[in-house]
């Protein structure tokens, strides 16, 4: 492909003498010959000083947002140089985004369960439709590159142009008709979904996260907003008061969902079942009728409402919807029952919750599931490397809404694990009601031994990811596998602890 192919709809200008590019990357390790090589100040090291190694490699061009003194090959400027590699990745493959409908959803919490009822819907309704997003590209039909693009951006919600755009390409290949993105506020900020002009965008709700990245909540959500100015048609939950309120600002046609009188889709009747999901009446406009759902807790109403509101914009049907998201019966990792292995009275569940907000709502809607004299039982802990500020309310949260607490490692990534608990355990007001064991198998082996009739455990924190991140990098870590092993061993011989000697307390 040509070189002005590819920034043609950048604002880059470009000589009279053209170039022929094979490829396109910001990694000058990968750079091949005849690649155009964009070099941009990242958070650790600027790109810039790496331009010279991707030029000795076969790069002919590179782009920057400043001038690079002593390049050897043709050089140009941009003012947004993070643009400008979206847009020429995008070009690259095809402008693949052009040729799908792109469903984006955004917001601090719910947006893997919206993005998996809204895909199921879709679906439903004869829409060949994939989701991207924090559980990988998911497809429910044969589609290959969904496995060998989810290798390539396993921890990240929105993945990088250089796979998200081949990922796009590859499902134009198949026939997709729309994909379901999950956008987070780092990719808008980075701009990895620049190219993308949403059909519709879903805001789910919006509360304190990524003040590491962000620094302030103002820019936090002003990264959001953004999304809604790339989307013909902005689907808003009304309940949260900041969401609304943005509803006000945005270009896009705004519709609202909820359950006051000012939304276009209102929740009324909502009976929540327990164990049995939930249910409810939608009015719309032009039309009622009853949803039921499957899925556990108050949010699933809140979730599978922004579903139905965006796929009745989109012009699905009603019996679609309420056949899909009737069929759709639990979504990994979130309040997601842990089938156990051998019989017990007690259950166990695994959810995402990493926020303050998630998780005081996860452990209000556990207290449904809670049957006779049983006991509320969590664990969780808080990511390294990542804000501080939530974590003493994380733990606060814990200790006042559970009968009992195991605090443990998740993710500590490069910090050490002991300053991380020092924060968790910062503000929790004199309760006693809870024990630290920092190898968090041993913590899960741990609760698992306390168990009695009718306690629920929820296992908090990691949801669907099967690794565990500390300072020597990623390892596999399953807390299914953990749980079913832990319940055995528990059943047949009564203890599980002895496995697990090597464990750390701190009462």
């Amino acid at each position: 492909m040509r070189l002005s192919e590819l920034l043609c709809k950048t604002d880059v200008h470009l000589p009279h003498k053209d170039t022929e590019i094979s490829g396109v990357t910001c990694d000058s390790r990968k750079v091949k010959p005849g690649d155009l090589f964009f070099a941009w100040p990242g958070v650790r090291a600027d790109g810039a000083a790496f331009a010279a190694s991707a030029a000795n490699a076969g790069a002919v061009a590179c782009v920057s947002e400043k001038k690079i003194t002593g390049l050897q090959i043709p050089h140009f400027c941009t003012a947004n140089v993070r643009r400008t590699y979206a847009t020429a990745v995008a070009a690259f493959y095809g402008d693949p985004q052009r040729k799908l409908k792109i469903i984006g959803v955004t917001g601090t919490n719910g947006k893997t369960s919206t993005a998996h009822f809204l895909t199921a819907i879709l679906n439903a309704a004869g829409l060949p439709t994939v989701m991207i997003g924090t559980c990988g590209c998911r497809a429910p039909f044969p589609f290959p590159a969904a496995k060998q693009y989810t290798a390539l951006f396993s921890g990240m919600t929105t993945p990088d142009p250089e796979v998200l755009y081949p990922l796009l390409s590859a499902a134009v290949g198949a026939g997709v008709a729309c994909v379901v993105l999950e956008v987070s506020s780092h990719a808008l900020a980075l701009e990895k979904v620049a190219p993308i002009l949403f059909s519709l965008s879903i805001f789910t709700n919006f509360s304190e996260d990524h003040l590491d990245f962000h620094s302030t909540m103002e820019a936090y959500l002003a990264a959001k907003a953004a999304l809604f100015a790339q989307s013909h048609v902005g689907v808003f939950n009304f309940d949260d008061d900041i969401v609304a309120a943005t509803a006000k600002t945005v270009a896009c046609r705004a519709v609202g969902y909820g359950k006051t009188s000012a939304c276009d889709y209102r929740a009324v009747d909502i009976r929540n079942l327990g164990e049995e999901g939930s249910t409810y009446i939608v009015h719309s406009k032009n039309a009622r009728f009853r949803m039921r759902t499957k899925a556990l807790g108050d949010f699933a109403v809140e979730n599978t409402l922004a579903a139905v509101a965006a796929a009745r914009e989109l012009g699905v049907d009603f019996i679609s919807i309420q056949d899909a998201v009737w069929d759709l019966d639990k979504i990994d990792g979130r309040l997601e029952k842990i089938e156990l292995s051998a019989p017990a009275d007690f259950a166990v569940y695994i959810d995402y919750a990493h926020t303050p907000a998630a998780l005081a709502r996860l452990l209000d809607s556990a207290g449904a599931l809670v049957k006779n004299d049983g006991r509320l039982v969590a664990l969780l802990g808080c990511g390294g490397d990542r804000e501080r500020q939530k974590r003493g309310r994380m733990g606060k949260c814990a200790v006042e809404n559970c009968d009992y607490v195991y605090f443990t490692n998740d993710n500590c990534r490069t910090e050490d694990p002991k300053i991380i608990m020092r924060d968790v355990l910062s503000d929790l007001g004199g309760k006693t009601n809870y024990t630290v064991i920092y190898d968090r198998a041993a913590a899960i082996c741990a609760a698992v031994d306390t168990l009695k009739k009718d306690d629920v455990l929820l296992l908090i924190g990691k949801g669907h990811e099967q690794y565990e991140i500390d300072a020597a990098g990623r390892h596999p870590f399953s807390e299914r596998e953990i749980v079913r092993a832990a319940v055995r061993q528990k059943i047949l011989k009564g203890s599980c602890t002895d496995a697990h000697s090597t464990q750390t307390r701190s009462d």
